[in-house]
């Protein structure tokens, strides 16, 4: 069912999504989730770890297959995206312990950038709110206007995308984007 984005109906759901995103990550240590109990078996290593013994933290690269999560170091699960929208809009990476998700290229297990929680997701929303226009009202081509923003954030351009950000950079990024002015003669 869709919903125009200024309906009544629209902000119920988006109401209901945002309090189902703000569980915590404490609350799914203790319970289980999606009928999947939170276990160390969720964890990126096969060996067992001693109790409370923290995993290496990820690398940038294992963090934007989706493969595992950035907050927890945990393996992730593709699954169905209707796990977490009651609706399939194809597969997801989940991290069922942190609430934290990406989707992937239609067709294919390749993520969209990196697993993100409920605050990484807002953040990447209002990201796309100030990037967006500048492509889509034709200041800038997509690909100039992402080296922009990829020179003024000192990415290289390939590692600039809404869907690799993390939270200081999509922070970074609205920052700079809010200022945008006349840039289109700059490139």
């Amino acid at each position: 069912m869709g919903y125009l984005k200024n309906s009544a109906a629209f902000q119920v759901a988006m109401d209901e999504q945002r309090q189902q995103d703000e569980c915590s990550y404490e609350r799914f240590q203790e319970e289980e989730y999606l009928g999947v109990p939170v276990a160390k078996a969720d964890r990126r290593s096969t060996a067992p770890a001693a109790f409370g013994e923290p995993l290496p933290p990820p690398s940038r690269a294992e963090v934007l297959t989706g493969k595992v999560c950035a907050y927890c170091n945990g393996a992730t699960t593709y699954v169905d995206s209707a796990e977490v929208y009651r609706r399939s809009y194809g597969m997801i990476y989940l991290c069922r312990p942190c609430r934290a998700w990406v989707g992937v290229h239609k067709g294919s297990n390749v993520a969209l950038g990196r697993v993100a929680n409920a605050e990484l997701r807002d953040l990447k929303k209002a990201v796309h709110a100030v990037f967006d226009p500048v492509w889509k009202q034709g200041h800038l081509p997509r690909g100039k206007a992402y080296e922009w923003l990829a020179l003024r954030m000192d990415l290289p351009v390939e590692q600039c995308h809404v869907g690799m950000f993390n939270e200081k950079q999509c922070r970074l990024a609205i920052g700079l984007l809010e200022e945008w002015e006349g840039v289109t003669t700059e490139l």
